[in-house]
């Protein structure tokens, strides 16, 4: 195996993420005192430069996506993503650092599960219905606890780790472009994939009816069916081309549609909406976007910063019709051509994105009380209300949190609740301060905007740097309370904030010095 030499021990400061490149790799370095920890240097997630993280509880901490690496053997102790990286023995030889590596070894790691555990307190058998962020995550954190009963994984979608963030964010001409790892290496024998659309679930009984009648039970069931995007009930709908975004069809559709036209029009203007906007103006097409605000994200992240992803999207080039909707879509031998706007304006268009939100998938829970956006209310470990050995994940999960009772749509809180799930169902008790409301948005900015915490009402901004121009933070405070913050750049100060809120909750503006 090549012996590659990093350099002088001396020239690695104590406590700094440094940047080491050998003939085949590119490492990351931490000394602490006279012990060296040597892992590749791009975070398993979407490439990261780790020599840019922060060290926050024994982890770096991703300077993009706040993923945590453990240093001690760079475990993946906090998501998004799903491979751990390979840490390397460190060598000291004549005041030198040096590693072992084999070239056409992977960057990465899969953890491997830990042998058997003790079974005692182990359900015999778990269902995870779902195969999505919260249903893989919960998976491999099962697998990882040294769970040896029976696990069935139920989804109509093939088992594969993609990055549903990307979707919107790129245009994904083949899967592997968004897949970012397999399920975690498991047992022989040990996980029974069922690929096949649950018809009815009866959560009383843990019983799972297929479209074709069989029927599957356990001692514990997962629940991890995510959400669906909304349809608009307007003429037109049913045309080729008309898309929404949510699954690898739905971004594999897209790409295909993006090769054969010149004009898109995208129905609302939120996440999803604004995303697919940038994207789609980096493919050279006239886009436009109609929604029923004036001016999206207002009552988000107020109007200045809204004013600034507004005006990022039409000096970019989109046509912004605000306050206005669509009352038709409009096609020809079967495929769009433009929408009808409800002032009887026409927008030409060969695509037609619906981004007007998802609802959670539980129509097929028989029993089961759902809240208003058809979600199901949960405890702290996750337990849904009024069912034995029932816990929900993801999308459908509504949850008490130090920010009050909260349902989020995002990919990486989703991986987060699979992996609470998991530890609940083995009888474990997870820790609440452990995770904070987290997710990012690209637009036409360079890099990306973060939100971290939750809030629906704030009563005043503080902002630091140029939230009209530049890299910024923005607080938003309830009193002295900051329950949230947007930033665009300044990223070992967001990383250090993220992980004060995941501890702490909402925090003060003594702690934070604003």
């Amino acid at each position: 195996m090549p012996r590659y030499d990093l350099g002088a021990i001396s020239q690695f400061a104590e406590d700094t993420p440094t940047k080491a490149s050998t003939a085949c790799r590119d490492l990351v370095v931490v000394r602490r005192g006279d012990v060296f920890f040597v892992l590749d240097h791009d975070c398993q997630h979407l490439g990261a430069p780790l020599s840019e993280a922060i060290i926050e509880d024994d982890c770096l901490v991703c300077p993009w996506h706040r993923a945590l690496i453990r240093l001690s053997d760079g475990f993946l102790q906090e998501p998004p993503g799903c491979r751990h990286h390979k840490r390397y023995e460190a060598i000291l030889e004549d005041g030198r650092l040096k590693v072992d590596i084999e070239p056409s070894e992977p960057s990465y790691r899969d953890q491997e599960p830990k042998p058997e555990a003790d079974s005692r307190g182990h359900p015999k058998s778990i269902i995870i219905l779902g195969a999505g962020a919260a249903g893989l995550s919960a998976a491999q954190s099962l697998a990882e606890h040294g769970y040896n009963g029976a696990l069935t994984l139920v989804s109509h979608e093939a088992p594969e780790t993609y990055d549903r963030t990307t979707f919107t964010k790129s245009i994904v001409g083949e899967p592997e472009e968004a897949k970012i790892g397999a399920l975690t290496k498991l047992r022989d024998g040990w996980l029974d994939f069922e690929y096949a659309s649950a018809e009815k679930v009866d959560l009383e009984e843990r019983r799972i009816t297929f479209e074709d009648g069989r029927t599957i039970s356990a001692e514990v069931l997962i629940l991890a069916t995510g959400a669906e995007p909304r349809r608009l009930d307007i003429p037109g709908a049913e045309l080729g081309g008309v898309l929404t975004i949510r699954d690898l069809s739905d971004a594999l559709a897209l790409s295909e549609r993006v090769e054969a036209i010149d004009r898109a029009v995208i129905i609302g203007a939120g996440f999803i909406g604004m995303e697919a906007a940038a994207t789609l103006c980096g493919e050279d097409i006239d886009v436009s976007i109609v929604a029923r605000e004036e001016l999206p994200f207002a009552k988000i992240f107020g109007e200045r910063v809204a004013k600034r992803l507004l005006r990022e999207q039409t000096d970019a080039g989109v046509n912004f019709f605000g306050g206005s909707h669509v009352q038709a879509i409009e096609g020809d031998d079967g495929s769009v051509t433009g929408v009808r706007l409800a002032d009887g304006r026409r927008l030409d268009a060969g695509l037609v994105i619906m981004a007007v939100g998802v609802s959670p998938c539980t129509d097929i829970l028989a029993g089961a009380s759902r809240n208003d956006d058809r979600s199901l209310s949960v405890d702290e470990t996750l337990a849904v209300m009024g069912f034995k050995g029932v816990y929900a994940a993801g999308d459908v999960a509504r949850l008490p949190t130090r920010w009050g009772e909260l349902r989020s749509e995002h990919w990486r809180w989703a991986q987060q609740l699979g992996r609470r799930a998991a530890v609940s169902a083995l009888g474990g008790s997870p820790k609440e301060e452990d995770i904070a409301p987290f997710f990012w948005t690209k637009q036409h900015a360079p890099g990306s905007y973060v939100y971290i915490g939750h809030t629906e009402d704030f009563d005043d901004i503080v902002y630091e740097g140029d939230p009209d121009e530049g890299e910024f933070i923005a607080f938003y405070l309830d009193q002295n309370r900051c329950p949230a913050i947007l930033a665009l750049g300044m990223a070992d100060r967001v990383s250090r904030i993220e992980r004060l809120m995941a501890r702490h909750g909402p925090l003060t503006r003594e702690v934070l010095g604003i």
